[in-house]
């Protein structure tokens, strides 16, 4: 036996092994990550004061709202983890006779053209299918003047299609798995019924 090799090798499984009790986010190698983005209403204009909720199930719960141009970041986040983003915003616009009538236009076939945000607003029953049911429920929250909530997907959101059968994008709750770079959120904002992005004003 060669005893010129012993400590080298030790010293090899040693950190072998001490690397290998390392958890997710634990390597003192590993440097924090920043996770941020941009919140806009699906008309373009970007949407202040949203609530931005970050957590995993190894580190705490971030909160942060969304400044005047929609932008927003949380910093020093451990990297390598699955993050969990949550968005939570309120107003007091309600929706008016003018969403109606560009669904029911809609419906009809007439010259309105929803695209898949305004959709994703009049989804009611989640199926990305809209009819005389959605126009019902719409009609009702109108005239029932119901102050009705928003909904968000990533900017990338698409509904299926016969050239996109699963769709695109996340809707309401969102999946981050952070390596070890930042990473940039980007998402879109639909007030329920809102066809006519008046509430994004």
């Amino acid at each position: 036996m060669n005893i010129r090799f012993t400590l080298p090798l030790l010293l090899v499984s040693f950190g072998l092994f001490f690397s290998s009790c390392l958890g997710p986010g634990d390597s003192p190698e590993l440097d924090p990550i920043t996770i941020s983005g941009v919140v806009n209403c699906y008309t373009g204009s970007p949407m202040e004061g949203v609530t931005i909720q970050i957590s995993s199930d190894m580190s705490d719960e971030v909160q942060i709202e969304t400044d005047a141009s929609g932008f927003y970041s949380v910093s020093d986040l451990p990297p390598q983890l699955d993050y969990v983003v949550k968005v939570f915003y309120e107003d007091n616009t309600a929706l008016d006779d003018n969403d109606k009538e560009m669904l029911k236009d809609y419906i009809q076939g007439g010259a309105t053209n929803l695209d898949d945000f305004q959709i994703l607003s009049v989804d009611f029953n989640g199926t990305g299918v809209i009819g005389f049911t959605a126009y019902s429920t719409l009609e009702s929250l109108v005239d029932d003047y119901v102050l009705t909530e928003w909904r968000f997907a990533t900017a990338d959101f698409e509904l299926p299609s016969p050239d996109n059968p699963a769709g695109t994008g996340q809707v309401d709750e969102f999946y981050v798995a952070a390596g070890d770079d930042d990473v940039v959120f980007d998402l879109v904002g639909v007030k329920i019924g809102d066809l006519d992005g008046s509430s994004c004003d």
